[in-house]
């Protein structure tokens, strides 16, 4: 398959009008969430993970008994093994994180769904409740690791990354995402387009799915009374081979994507500066990518200058 069919295969659904502004989409939401205990899905995008995998789905499995787990192997040179009550998924090809999380959320099937990393543990009750929050919300809720509360967008070095700033008190809503333990209704995945895809196998998920959140007035909440064992990798050790290029590739991408012509060419000098270059604006600017992100933009109600009005003026400055 070639890089423009895949792209033209990740789904973008339109916005209908009536689901332009969050209250209305948030009471539609509600009013088909009558039941007790969401149905849930678990999606876990893994490379090489071996252990932790299976540590971290039964985890899953203790903590959230009953939820169904989608792992997308995404080219682990020692193949994932089945395992019992698991959906397993296998790219033969690396594809990267972005693009194994879209395909595990197309495959999954319950009303809120989890994107979890692969290499997590979870604390009895924390998943569920995270799971009803969200079955009653229109937002995305997610949980940090052990000593990390919130994360927001800020401008750095004229351009805008998530970083850790929060403190504790319940469910705040923030205006960044990070933590790898998303949560959220299926009407809101499929109302962003499915989780975003990006070029390289790895980088910049959490600032790409942030901005795509806000560009559809979609809430962000950090449950910052839920925190997960996080097992980082070593120093070092990535799950995918060494692609110095790779992250200014999706860095390029990502804001060619989001932004309008007028946005995304103020940005380019300070993309430039930040380490972009030609190699990496060819491969945003190709006609496969510049395609997608027609078709993402389409899709969300809040313009670039609103964005920024509303929660990143210094992006104007």
């Amino acid at each position: 398959m070639t890089l423009t069919e895949r792209l033209r295969d990740v789904a973008v659904k339109p916005v209908r009008q009536d689901l332009r502004e969050c209250v209305p989409c948030k009471e539609k939401m509600l009013a088909a969430m009558k039941a007790d205990a969401p149905t849930a899905s678990i999606v876990i995008a893994s490379r090489d993970e071996g252990e932790r995998l299976i540590r971290t789905v039964e985890s899953v499995q203790a903590t959230l008994p009953g939820a169904e787990i989608v792992v997308v192997d995404d080219g682990s040179v020692v193949p994932v093994v089945p395992m019992s009550g698991v959906t397993l998924l296998r790219h033969e090809t690396p594809q990267g994180c972005s693009l194994s999380r879209h395909a595990g959320l197309a495959a999954s099937t319950g009303r809120v769904v989890f994107i979890l990393d692969a290499h997590m543990l979870f604390r009895p009750g924390d998943l569920d409740r995270m799971a009803r929050y969200a079955a009653e919300h229109a937002a995305i809720v997610y949980a940090c690791p052990e000593g990390y509360f919130g994360a927001t967008l800020k401008q750095w070095n004229g351009l805008i990354f998530c970083k850790w700033d929060g403190v504790p008190g319940g469910y705040v809503q923030t205006t960044g995402m990070m933590g790898a333990c998303y949560v959220a209704q299926r009407a809101v995945w499929d109302r962003l387009g499915g989780w975003l895809v990006l070029p390289r196998q790895y980088g910049l998920d959490e600032e790409a799915m942030s901005l795509l959140a806000a560009k559809h007035n979609i809430p962000i909440i950090c449950a910052t009374m839920f925190h997960v064992e996080h097992h980082f990798r070593s120093v070092g050790e990535t799950p995918y081979p060494p692609d110095p290029n790779g992250y200014f590739v999706n860095l390029a991408t990502l804001y060619r994507l989001l932004f309008e012509d007028a946005a995304y060419q103020a940005f380019k000098p300070a993309l430039r500066r930040f380490g972009c270059g030609d190699d990496a604006f060819a491969v945003a600017e190709s006609p496969a990518w510049m395609e997608y992100g027609t078709r993402l933009r389409g899709t969300c109600p809040k313009s670039d200058l609103d964005l920024f009005l509303s929660f990143l003026p210094e992006a104007l400055t």
